[in-house]
């Protein structure tokens, strides 16, 4: 495939819209939190929850999972789950394009 974005798996794909049916408006974010723990912990990942809830108001901490790396090796961050609420209808994206979005 030459150019666009590559077509995600079925996988993420499916993870992706399942995460968005959760509604997780800021303060309200405990099940899409435990959706995604749940997924890290089915990826045999051990996954942490820090205690940041209680001073900010949030519906869960932060989740942490670690992924031990060769020694000496950089840590990364991957992942951030913000949430954007709309007054809008949403749109589902239910196919996906070599080149572009369908919606």
């Amino acid at each position: 495939m030459s150019g666009g974005l590559a077509p995600p798996s079925s996988r993420v794909a499916d993870t992706f819209v399942r995460l968005c049916e959760v509604p997780s408006p800021s303060g309200s974010e405990a099940r899409v939190a435990e959706l995604v723990r749940s997924e890290l912990s089915g990826l045999g990942l051990d996954v942490t929850e820090d205690d940041t809830a209680a001073e900010t108001g949030a519906g869960s901490g932060n989740l942490v999972a670690r992924i031990p790396g060769p020694s000496g090796a950089p840590t990364v961050m991957l992942c951030a789950a913000p949430t954007v609420t709309s007054c809008a209808a949403p749109t589902l994206i239910v196919s996906f394009a070599p080149t572009e979005w369908v919606r």
